[in-house]
């Protein structure tokens, strides 16, 4: 793949895209940039060569998901220390903006739009700062140094990295989209409400006469609703044909 050099025929508008995502596209064969139909309207996007930017903006969590998504394209994604950001890293032709598609790039949640993206080009990083939708970029002092966690990050695992060099990245379970909410799990309010902490240290004479008197209440109640004929199953009353 050529390498563009920036020049005054160089697009004068960017959009910038987080990493890993700007990177999958340049070098990854990512032909869509998944946006919503508001963010297209607002960002003054249409079909145009521009430049692209990778933000500057990247989470662990956005790596990780990142990495397990271009797996299953069968793209091997770079470390996260060495993805670019903070600049334009190619340019790219906007050549259609689609509401569906069965692409495995396009995401299918309720009504997302998709960028269809052609002919790729790298540059030489160029640092820039990022806007959203369209902008026009200009050149910055330097792009974006690595954060800690991506310096760390699959640092334990150098030596087999370098004798394996084509494993695929391992994960307990796959990760969670930590941008699309249709793919959160739901959980039910009342479980996840915080759970008491027990008293660590060993109960006292006060504890002791406090659990008793709670044992001798109990037994009273369930005495009371034996008599009275009805049950309670899984904290709910069941009445017995009355």
């Amino acid at each position: 793949m050529s390498v563009a050099a920036p020049s005054e025929a160089f697009p004068p508008l960017a959009l910038s895209v987080r990493q890993p995502w700007t990177w999958a596209i340049i070098h990854g064969g990512k032909v869509i940039e998944n946006r919503s139909l508001g963010a297209i309207k607002s960002g003054g996007m249409d079909c145009r060569r521009i430049a692209l930017h990778a933000a500057i903006g990247m989470r662990e969590n956005e790596y990780r998901w990142g990495l397990h998504r271009l797996h299953e394209h069968g793209v091997t994604c770079p470390l996260p220390a060495d993805l670019i950001r903070g600049a334009i890293i190619g340019t790219v032709d906007v050549v259609d903006i689609i509401s569906e598609s069965d692409s495995p790039w396009f995401s299918q949640r309720p009504g997302n739009h998709g960028l269809v993206l052609e002919n790729p080009v790298p540059c030489n990083p160029i640092p820039a700062k990022g806007a959203l939708g369209y902008f026009e970029w200009q050149r910055f002092e330097a792009v974006a140094e690595p954060l800690p966690w991506m310096k760390r990050y699959g640092s334990s695992d150098e030596t087999t990295d370098l004798l394996f060099d084509d494993l695929p990245p391992g994960f307990k379970s796959p990760p969670k989209n930590p941008i699309d909410p249709d793919r959160k799990t739901k959980t039910d309010p009342k479980a996840a409400r915080p759970i008491v902490q027990l008293r660590r240290q060993a109960p006292g004479k006060h504890d002791r006469s406090r659990t008793a008197n709670s044992a001798n209440r109990l037994a009273s109640y369930l005495d009371t609703v034996q008599d009275s004929g009805s049950g309670v199953i899984s904290g709910r009353r069941v009445h017995n044909g009355h």
